[in-house]
């Protein structure tokens, strides 16, 4: 959905516009490699400014250029009519996996505690676990889902065990 992002530029001069595509370019060679996910924004910058880069001075552009810009942004062809489905949950993989290894390590301790019969931390780290992925952006991920149904499953499954 970038193909609906315009950038626009308000802290250099407009004869700096030509360079915007250039500076972004040149820069991708200095992102280091946590920096993977920004990438493809990088290169959709560089590329949308490439003819030239849209610079807004609002001390210095007068109404026309103003309201020339505004109908730009905000014409049909530039808006998002779905939001939703064009903004979508984006995690870094570092934390990525963090998030991962703290979901695991809730698993790991919802099992422990069934199996001593902890009742009061087996309730504790089912409540954590299942606020952690009630958290809106959290909730998306597949992973919170996976473990949260699992540690139900593993519960329900134990207490059928020792009643049946």
């Amino acid at each position: 959905h970038t193909a609906k992002f315009s950038y626009v530029f308000t802290k250099m001069e407009r004869s700096q516009g030509a360079n915007i595509s250039g500076a972004f370019a040149s820069s991708q060679a200095n992102l280091s490699q946590s920096d993977v996910d920004i990438r493809p924004l990088w290169q959709d910058i560089a590329a949308k400014t490439k003819p030239r880069g849209m610079v807004v001075s609002p001390l210095h552009d007068g109404p026309a250029e103003r309201a020339e810009m505004l109908s730009f942004l905000f014409s049909e062809n530039n808006a998002i009519n779905t939001p939703a489905e064009a903004f979508g949950l984006c995690i870094p993989r570092r934390s990525r996996e963090a998030l991962i290894s703290q979901l695991n390590l809730h698993r790991l301790s919802v099992e422990k505690a069934l199996e001593k019969k902890n009742l009061p931390l087996l309730r504790f780290r089912l409540q954590q676990l299942r606020a952690l992925c009630a958290e809106p952006k959290l909730g998306q991920l597949p992973e919170c889902a996976k473990v949260l149904q699992h540690c139900t499953q593993y519960v329900v499954a134990e207490i059928e065990h020792k009643f049946s």
